[in-house]
């Protein structure tokens, strides 16, 4: 953050090991090391959750989201459409004049398990990104170019690895949603969110494109949970140009 001083920090899930900090006190104590970074130095954060921060936990999804919300400058949101996750939301960027749209970030909660393999974006809350996409476009007269993050991947994230057109590396199999429930259908159909970009596989950190969308993996930061000895830790950094908002670039920033 000193070297890059970003205008927006967001989180892509596993934040916390839920096992470790099961109880209230911990998820809270937890949270408040997350926050401080960006809390010390007065950036705007906004995160989403991953399997691992509910897992054994017994603060919910919808109790974590508050507690980060409780810190000044974060922009998270509890709602979902389903009732046991949250943070189905999106942020809407201003030009540099503080007046007119020129850029959204949608952030939505991707789950934990189901069935034997992990959680899945579920119909209604792709219902729910293709309503606020077109209230964007009525609103505006045009569609807002998009980013849009959550945690666990799309089967589309293995497609670009199999068409070998990607950059960065691939050091796992992985481990996708466990349905394809059509939400990259509806990307392409909605025409606003032109890059995707999940966690939940640590140690790979790739980008590539699919029929005009950007998809991608952020960098892992932490060193909780598993990793690979040699495998820098760092963030994924964004830069977006307001005169050309929908071309955005993307770098890498190791520790």
């Amino acid at each position: 953050m000193d070297s890059e001083k970003p205008d927006l920090v967001v989180l892509t899930g596993d934040n916390i090991e839920g096992k470790h900090c099961m109880f209230r006190d911990g998820v809270e104590k937890a949270i408040s090391d997350i926050a401080k970074p960006m809390e010390d130095r007065k950036i705007p954060w906004a995160v989403l959750l991953g399997n691992h921060d509910s897992e054994f936990c017994k603060i919910s999804r919808k109790s974590q989201m508050k507690i980060y919300m409780s810190y000044k400058y974060n922009l998270s949101q509890s709602f979902s459409t389903i009732t046991t996750r949250a943070g189905d939301y999106n942020i809407l960027i201003k030009d540099s004049k503080h007046k007119s749209p020129v850029f959204n970030v949608y952030m939505i909660d991707s789950g934990d398990y189901f069935l034997g393999g992990y959680g899945y974006i579920k119909p209604q809350q792709i219902a729910w990104y293709k309503k606020v996409s077109s209230n964007l476009k009525n609103d505006f007269g045009r569609k807002i170019p998009s980013l849009m993050f959550f945690h666990i991947p799309l089967h589309q994230h293995n497609k670009v690895w199999k068409s070998g057109k990607f950059v960065g590396v691939r050091n796992e199999k992985e481990c996708p949603q466990k349905f394809d429930s059509g939400l990259f259908s509806a990307l392409l159909q909605m025409g606003d969110v032109k890059g995707v970009f999940v966690g939940h596989d640590h140690t790979n950190a790739y980008v590539g494109n699919l029929k005009g969308i950007t998809l991608g993996y952020g960098r892992c930061t932490g060193y909780g949970g598993y990793g690979k000895n040699d495998f820098a830790r760092g963030v994924r950094v964004f830069v977006i140009n307001e005169n050309k908002p929908e071309e955005f670039e993307t770098y890498e920033k190791m520790e």
